[in-house]
């Protein structure tokens, strides 16, 4: 879980920084603006699907112990 709430700090410091790059008009045209959003877009996804995999993951944890506890 370490590595996944690590990965999930980056990515909140890097959505924050792009954030506040994209509020302080860095993108001086509208290429640059699409591509800010889509990286923001894409680091938003990148968040939702290690928080997916992570609750998956501790789901089956607690399975497999439910059923080794009662074997």
């Amino acid at each position: 879980m370490e590595v996944s709430n690590e990965a999930l700090r980056k990515f909140d410091e890097e959505l924050n920084l792009l954030r506040i790059n994209l509020a302080n008009g860095q993108a001086d045209n509208f290429a640059n603006y699409k591509q800010l959003v889509g990286r923001i877009q894409g680091i938003e996804w990148s968040i939702e699907v290690i928080k997916t995999i992570t609750k998956k993951n501790i789901w089956r944890r607690r399975r497999i112990m439910q059923q080794v506890s009662m074997a």
